[in-house]
């Protein structure tokens, strides 16, 4: 006989249901922009001079990270946490399966 599933057994599996739906073509890119969210905005401070423009450029890139982030946080959340644990402190193998490196 197998063993019951625990809470934490489904919780797990719904999770990883999640990120693979989150790392499908359609969504991935969309997951990137928030994973990498301050790396994105370094690099568009460090491409264009302190000016107006380079301010709507960010602020563009901050409300549009906002939106992604509720959206997938309303549909995704146990898979968005995942990927923003693994992320954060994952190993170098987890980082790379999910491409958060």
């Amino acid at each position: 006989d197998a063993a019951p599933i625990t809470a934490d057994q489904s919780e797990a599996a719904a999770a990883a249901e999640e990120v693979h739906a989150l790392l499908r073509p359609d969504l991935r890119k969309h997951l990137m922009k928030v994973v990498f969210a301050e790396e994105w905005a370094a690099s568009i401070a460090a491409a264009h001079p302190e000016s107006e423009p380079r301010a709507a450029l960010l602020s563009t890139h901050w409300h549009e990270v906002g939106i992604i982030s509720r959206a997938l946080a309303g549909r995704y959340p146990a898979g968005l946490g995942l990927v923003a644990r693994v992320a954060a402190v994952g190993s170098a193998e987890e980082q790379a399966a999910l491409g958060v490196t």
